[in-house]
């Protein structure tokens, strides 16, 4: 008698994170800032940021080629830079970046963590990578937590705790821009990160499925939903 696995695999929290960074897109880029739907959608979407690094410092530990993971994430941050800065921006060149180019520096970044690099060398190549994620979507704190899940390895309570700072981090940020009691509540979204902590302490370390629909969706939806918002915010503003 086949048993179900327990807790969640790979393939769910990916799925997960696909539908908040969809809900926190809509909001930021379609919805007016101020509103409850703005507010919760943008509270969910706070969820998308440590699930993937999270499975960015899995895939670099157990993929069998980390270079063929680096071109990629290479490739895909190509193909999405204009959709992204269209639908962020309007614009087609801007020196902002989105999150596959943050993932890659992740990745590079625990390369260079792991290389056979002389220390000081590392330290200094970790803080170029760092410094340069900052013209990217989650700035300094995608190589920071990426490497603090990397080394927290399997251990259950690492990951929590780095789920937490991050998302506390990523409050703090926010609200040192409010300019009052009602801003601070409504900059504090950042929050939702926390709602990471159980998903991925429910991980139970199995990829789930394996087919090119599970291992490729994420990387097509990413730019075609950011083509799509861009369209809809055309048509808006054409009327």
């Amino acid at each position: 008698m086949n048993v179900l696995p327990r807790g969640l695999n790979r393939n769910h929290l990916k799925w997960i994170a696909v539908v908040c960074m969809l809900l926190d897109h809509t909001a930021a880029l379609l919805l007016p800032a101020g509103t409850a739907l703005y507010y919760g959608f943008r509270f969910l979407g706070r969820v998308t940021a440590p699930v993937m690094l999270f499975f960015l410092a899995q895939g670099f530990v157990h993929t069998s080629d980390r270079r063929r993971y680096a071109l990629r994430l290479f490739l895909f941050a190509l193909a999405s830079q204009i959709p992204y800065t269209l639908a962020r921006y309007g614009r087609v060149f801007i020196f902002r970046f989105s999150m596959i180019w943050t993932l890659l520096l992740c990745l590079l970044a625990l390369a260079v963590a792991e290389s056979a690099l002389p220390k000081a060398l590392r330290i200094l190549l970790i803080g170029g990578l760092t410094a340069v994620s900052v013209f990217g979507d989650w700035g300094v704190l995608g190589p920071l937590a990426a490497l603090a899940y990397h080394f927290g390895g399997a251990d259950r309570t690492r990951r929590a705790l780095t789920t937490g700072a991050l998302a506390l981090a990523q409050v703090l940020m926010a609200v040192t821009a409010s300019t009052g009691l009602v801003s601070f509540l409504w900059d504090s979204y950042g929050f939702g990160g926390l709602l990471a902590i159980p998903a991925l302490l429910a991980y139970n370390g199995e990829p789930g499925s394996r087919s090119p629909v599970a291992k490729w969706s994420f990387y097509v939806i990413y730019p075609a939903h950011l083509l799509l918002i861009w369209g809809i915010k055309t048509v808006i503003f054409a009327k």
